[in-house]
């Protein structure tokens, strides 16, 4: 789940009424979602946030939050200077932070909230609500209004604290031209400023943050480069907004008894939080328990990955993160069981809900007790039982170009399962099955011979595949995939990687001279079913450079063009303002001792314009018929297809447009009159023709001749009945 989603799920979920302690609240719980945004690319992570922010049902009921945020996280978009760097690296070296706010109210009210931070595991935070003591170890919760006590375990394990906002937020939206984008202006204000204090300024213009216009100052120790105070203040407040907010920063040595684990005298200490686990029991086909077996647990996004193993009784147990870590287990979770000295046998299951993979009659081994969940985040398991069944295993050798062996590469094994369900096959979105890899990849280092082996694998069958990925210093990265037909046995896979040598430099720009900028371009050569590639994107002035590309005489680079990659919805400015192009391949002519090469590629810019008139064959219009433009999904993604609307239906008189076309090979005209337009409304009588053209009309394939030079074309596409196209059949099999 991406951060902006969390942050949108907890302002949905807060309360309505509102009151300092409230906006509190709200203000700690939204910072700690952004400990999780290190992941995130810091352009793209904080206008989605404000955005998501901004547009909540109870936005203006906690605006006040909102504005602390912009001012705790403030310190982020002072970066455009060098001086402003020396800060931050200065700050995220600090043992010991007291960090105090004061937010006041129009009404006079004053609101207080203090934070101290001490490396390399102490926490302590006291606000409106409640007081949180944290000693990396226990953690203990003291609720002011219900004047109750709970200790749980620590967070800190899940949530370091060198990665705690206080000090590494500060990293998240380094970058030139950072300012601009979000709309702060950042000056040094000389006159205020001395030897021993520094003082910026800071002006954040409307047209942002829903048009709030903000200043802010910022005091900074000139001797250490250590901010000591903010004051920030909204220029025109409105209800329920603060007028102001100070920040002082105090880097003197924390005591010890700061963070001591007490209950207060009068508070009632309410029984320790427990953490859900996920445990069960290992046997083999006679039901006994297996020993001392290795236990992998994966769950879907790999977030969670854990190994343990198993005791005298064959039990295993798995924590599972504490709440409030924002660590989620999302189901379905992987089990897998092996013992190391038996290559033969594995045990194995998913973890999901019940009535969604086993009541269908999906073929998943295992017996539960208790599942517990939420959603498709786990929140307990127990009962678990797993047998062992015979396993399958995958190996080979990692090889150069001449056949010789490579020792010392790594290979990670990535696999998409599909087991027997019903008449068909069900995918079990698992990819990782527990390993050395941060996500549980399963990977393994090639010996002396250049050999590899991945053992203990369940046998799945059904069309599922299994891609390896070996890489090795000094060779390309190099994909092998193969499908499983039949139940997994032994598999015999050698991977050939190729040198890393060339350095490709080129130009990406349409047909109008103009740069594509922050397209992804990738080289790519294949050998004996083998995919080796580096990727690399264009700048502002659509130029790239790409390094350690592979030596190969069949070098292709592929410009990326047809689909919106890694440009979320939710970011509606870059994601509506994306020009669909097909990609563009371009190959290197590959010269024996030549490690550099220029190329320029062209994309030919969408803009054929097609005029449909839909008849059927005794040459009546059809209107309100549904007409679709079907081209290679190779060339053409199905996110392209859906954005510029290439299914549509006729209007009154039988007639329809599309616009923005691609000029490329295998368009053509679908007419099928059970077809579905997305996001349609039909009206009453709509709907009537709609019912009876797919119950009458069956399917009609026309390809659509382009001519070169022309944009624009009118066609007139003819409808079969289901019996005429039957009749036409049969008189094609005579």
């Amino acid at each position: 789940m991406r951060p902006a989603e969390n942050i949108k799920k907890l302002i949905k979920n807060a309360p309505i009424k509102t009151n300092p302690a409230v906006n509190e609240a709200v203000l700690r719980d939204l910072l700690n979602e952004l400990d999780k945004s290190e992941k995130k690319p810091s352009a793209a992570l904080q206008p989605n946030i404000w955005k998501i922010i901004m547009k909540s049902r109870i936005t203006q009921l906690t605006t006040a939050a909102v504005i602390i945020i912009a001012v705790l996280v403030g310190i982020n978009f002072l970066n455009g200077t060098t001086s402003w760097a020396e800060i931050i690296k200065a700050f995220n070296e600090v043992e010991n932070v007291h960090f105090s706010s004061t937010m006041f109210g129009l009404d006079g009210t004053k609101t207080e909230y203090h934070m101290y931070l001490k490396r390399p595991d102490c926490f302590y935070e006291d606000s409106a609500q409640r007081i949180i003591i944290d000693n990396g170890k226990e953690r203990l919760t003291i609720d002011k209004e219900k004047k109750t006590a709970q200790f749980s375990d620590s967070l800190l394990p899940y949530k370091p604290l060198e990665k705690h906002y206080m000090f590494k937020q500060l990293d998240l939206f380094r970058g030139e031209n950072q300012n601009a984008q979000n709309g702060y202006e950042i000056t040094k204000i000389e006159e205020e400023s001395s030897d021993t204090t520094l003082v910026f300024g800071l002006h954040h213009k409307k047209g942002h943050m829903r048009d709030r216009e903000i200043k802010a100052k910022a005091w900074v120790e000139a001797d250490t480069m250590l901010p000591l105070k903010m004051r920030l203040e909204l220029v025109k407040p409105e209800k329920n907004e603060p007028a102001s907010i100070e920040m002082v920063f105090d880097y003197k040595q924390i005591p010890d008894e700061v963070f001591a684990l007490v209950v207060p005298e009068g508070y009632e200490q309410l029984p320790g939080k427990q953490r859900g686990v996920l445990s069960g029991k290992v046997l083999d086909e006679n039901e006994r328990p297996v020993v001392h077996a290795i236990v992998y647990c994966m769950d879907r996004t790999g977030d969670f990955s854990e190994q343990t193993t198993t005791g005298e009784s064959g039990q295993f147990t798995f924590r599972l993160p504490p709440e409030g870590t924002n660590k989620l287990v999302f189901m379905p979770v992987f089990v897998r069981a092996f013992c190391e000295d038996d290559p033969n046998r594995v045990a194995w299951t998913t973890v999901s809900n019940p009535a969604e993979d086993r009541d269908i009659g999906a073929e998943i081994p295992g017996k539960f007790g208790k599942i517990e969940f939420e959603g498709n985040m786990l929140k307990n398991a127990t009962g678990i039982i797993i047998k062992m069944e015979l396993a399958g295993s995958i190996s080979g050798k990692v090889i150069d170009t001449d056949g010789d062996t490579i020792p010392n590469a790594s290979v990670k094994l990535i696999c998409g399962p599909n087991i027997k369900w019903r008449d068909g096959s069900m995918s079990l979105r698992i990819r990782n099955l527990g390993g050395i890899g941060k996500r549980g990849e399963l990977i393994v280092q090639t010996d002396e011979h250049g050999h590899f082996e991945f053992r203990n694998i369940p046998r799945w069958g059904h069309n599922s595949s299994f891609t390896l990925i070996a890489s090795a210093s000094g060779y390309v990265k190099t994909n092998s995939r193969f499908k499983a037909e039949t139940p997994l046995e032994t598999e015999q896979i050698d991977i050939k990687l190729l040198e890393a040598g060339l350095t490709i430099r080129g130009k990406l720009i349409d047909n109008y001279g103009e740069p594509l900028s922050a397209r992804n371009i990738s080289a790519a050569a294949t050998i004996d079913g083998c995919r080796s590639y580096v990727r690399a994107k264009t700048d502002e002035k659509g130029e790239f450079t790409i390094e350690g590309v592979p030596v190969s005489q069949n070098l292709k680079i592929t410009a990326s063009l047809s689909h919106k990659r890694n440009i979320p919805p939710h970011d509606k400015e870059k994601y509506n303002s994306y020009v669909y192009y097909p990609d563009v391949v371009v190959g290197i002519d590959y010269e024996q001792g030549k490690n550099e090469y220029e190329i320029e590629m062209i994309a030919e810019k969408p803009e054929l314009i097609l005029n449909i008139e839909v008849k059927n064959t005794s040459g009546e219009i059809l209107k309100y018929f549904p007409v679709e433009i079907r081209v290679d999904p190779r060339i053409i993604s199905s996110q392209w297809t859906e954005d510029k609307n290439f299914t549509c239906r006729t209007d009154e008189n039988g007639r329809c447009r599309f616009t923005d076309m691609p000029n490329v090979r295998g368009l053509r005209l679908v007419l099928w009159g059970g077809n579905h337009v997305w996001h349609e409304k039909l009206s009453e009588n709509e709907k009537i023709f709609a019912e009876e053209y797919k119950k009458k009309h069956f399917w009609a394939d026309l390809p659509i001749e382009i001519r070169d030079g022309q944009k624009e074309y009118n066609i007139t596409a003819v409808t079969l009945t289901r019996q005429e196209s039957e009749n036409r059949k049969r008189r094609k099999n005579r």
